[in-house]
């Protein structure tokens, strides 16, 4: 059977909303927030089991009574309510209670009694027995989600400068790499160039070589007619001279006689014209050698 509809509005006086006791599974947010700085709302006694969302539009709140209900947890921004000073939660199944809880640094009483807290909110909370004990509570609370969320935030904040690293990293080994084969293509680039290059210039070397070869056969060529030139023209002038001297000495009456002396005459005199015959002979070799060298 569906729970009765409550009429919020007739529950609305000067600033405060009850709803306790109104056998509600669900809050009427949209009543709710359709009223005018309700500063005051008393949710207790009833079966609810969350809050909605939009629960937290509510800032005008400063006292939220949510004891003696069902909810297994609270909205993640439920913070938003900074002008928060009593909040009751007495009876709930509540485990944990969210971060933002650091934001109600207006808070002065919190009884979270009767809730299956863990174990590190429960010892911060204490017994909450009596309003002393609640006002510490409120205190402690506020203060121990604070210093989590300072912790939160640091290790977070680590977490994001590590990540940060990482990438730069990764980025720069990825500029690394990438100069890396570049690197390659460039050095393959060139061995591929200086292949194509090594024909040209083997081919350039041949040639020489072939000129080189050709230049040597040249001269020796040109040393081998000079020598035999040369071998020549000593036969021939000895044939002469021999023809020379035998024409001279025909006449008289022992041949042989005859031409040795004249050949012993012409020695004499060769000897002492010999200056005279290297210079000329010196000078016709030379020019035999150029015209034989420029022929070739």
């Amino acid at each position: 059977m569906a729970p009765p509809k409550v009429n919020v509005k007739e529950r609305f006086n000067d600033g405060e909303v009850d709803l306790s006791m109104s056998e509600l599974n669900e809050v009427p947010i949209k009543d709710i927030l359709s009223l005018k700085r309700v500063h005051s709302l008393d949710l207790s006694n009833n079966t609810l089991t969350f809050l909605p969302k939009n629960f937290t539009l509510l800032t005008h709140l400063t006292k939220l009574d949510l004891s003696k209900n069902e909810l297994t947890e609270l909205p993640e921004d439920f913070g938003n309510l900074v002008k928060l000073k009593h909040l009751d939660l007495y009876k709930n199944q509540l485990q944990h209670l969210p971060l933002s809880f650091s934001k109600l640094k207006n808070l002065k009483w919190l009884d979270l009694k009767d809730n299956p807290l863990v174990p590190a909110v429960a010892k911060v909370a204490g017994l909450c027995i009596n309003t002393k004990e609640c006002q510490a509570c409120a205190k402690n609370i506020v203060d121990f989600f604070t210093k989590l969320e300072n912790q939160v935030s640091a290790e977070l904040e680590m977490r994001n400068k590590d990540r940060q690293k990482q990438l730069e990293f990764n980025q720069k080994k990825k500029q690394e790499e990438k100069n890396m084969k570049k690197k390659e293509k460039q050095k393959e680039k060139k061995i591929l160039n200086g292949n194509t290059m090594e024909p040209k210039k083997s081919n350039k070397n041949r040639k020489n070589n072939k000129e080189k070869v050709k230049n040597n056969n040249s001269m020796k060529t040109a040393s081998y007619s000079l020598f035999s030139t040369i071998i020549q023209w000593i036969f021939f002038m000895a044939a002469l001279y021999i023809g020379f001297v035998i024409f001279k000495a025909y006449n008289s009456k022992n041949i042989m006689d005859t031409a040795k002396n004249i050949v012993i005459q012409d020695l004499n005199k060769l000897y002492d014209d010999v200056p005279v015959w290297w210079t000329l002979s010196k000078q016709y070799l030379e020019n035999l050698y150029k015209n034989l060298t420029d022929k070739q």
